[in-house]
């Protein structure tokens, strides 16, 4: 009978924490898809390094919490539900601040500056900068997914200084100023004068772009790149030689 007893606890412990790792699959699986579908397309993953964050979130809420779960549940017990809420207000906790953290760490906008692109996350951006924005285009930051524009050096010689020195000392960039944001269309020359043929490329990235060249089906010919610099690492943009396009990024650095 005792033997019979605790097979019959094993079982249900180990229901309990099925459960509940089916459900923190669903709502975990559901935001990493978000994340690296949406917000963090490839290669951008790794430019920003958010795929270590992942990892923490996914053992923390897939695999601490069913197994805290298996650990303290025992039919009967009069502190199960107690013990139950708190695994699951700390295991909502450790989700809250990942998620946080995650969103406000995603690339809003691949910025064109001056002869390459810049990354840049939402937490980048800061509310007094942004609120310095006339174009309602850019008056908020994209939550679906980073949007590729292009900045220009504002001409007032204050704040032309103000980023110089802002850039120099180790601060915020241009692409960090998005009241000096310009819609990528309308900077597509400048794009084309900064772009290089991929004959000139460091042979450290041509294997990758040949890869990438083979599997869109275009020639060296129809493109032509730009470096990208990111937070963790930086990739080679590839675009089309005439229409200044971006057609997408390879997961090398050029530099």
């Amino acid at each position: 009978m005792a033997l019979s007893y605790s097979g019959g606890v094993f079982v249900k412990k180990f229901r309990a924490a099925g459960v509940h790792f089916a459900i923190s699959a669903l709502v975990v699986g559901a935001f990493v898809a978000l994340t690296l579908l949406v917000w963090f397309p490839f290669p951008l993953n790794r430019a920003l390094g958010v795929d270590k964050v992942l990892l923490v979130l996914l053992g923390v809420d897939v695999v601490i919490g069913p197994m805290l779960t298996f650990i303290v549940y025992k039919p009967g017990k009069r502190t199960l539900v107690l013990d139950l809420s708190v695994i699951a207000v700390i295991q909502f906790a450790a989700f809250a601040y990942g998620a946080h953290t995650i969103f406000g760490s995603r690339p809003v906008y691949v910025v064109f500056n001056i002869d390459r692109f810049d990354v840049t996350s939402a937490s980048e951006i800061v509310p007094a900068e942004l609120a310095a924005v006339r174009n309602p285009v850019f008056k908020a930051t994209p939550i679906w997914g980073p949007v590729v524009v292009g900045a220009r050096i504002p001409t007032d010689v204050n704040e032309k200084n103000r980023i110089l020195f802002s850039s120099a000392g180790g601060g915020a960039d241009l692409n960090a100023f998005p009241q000096y944001y310009h819609v990528y269309d309308s900077m597509l020359d400048e794009v084309l004068r900064a772009a290089k043929p991929v004959a000139v490329l460091p042979p450290k990235v041509v294997p990758a772009v040949t890869d990438w060249l083979a599997s869109h089906a275009l020639r060296a010919e129809d493109v032509r790149w730009i470096p990208v610099a990111a937070r963790r690492h930086d990739l080679t943009a590839m675009i089309d030689a005439k229409s200044a396009k971006v057609l997408g990024f390879v997961d090398a650095s050029p530099w």
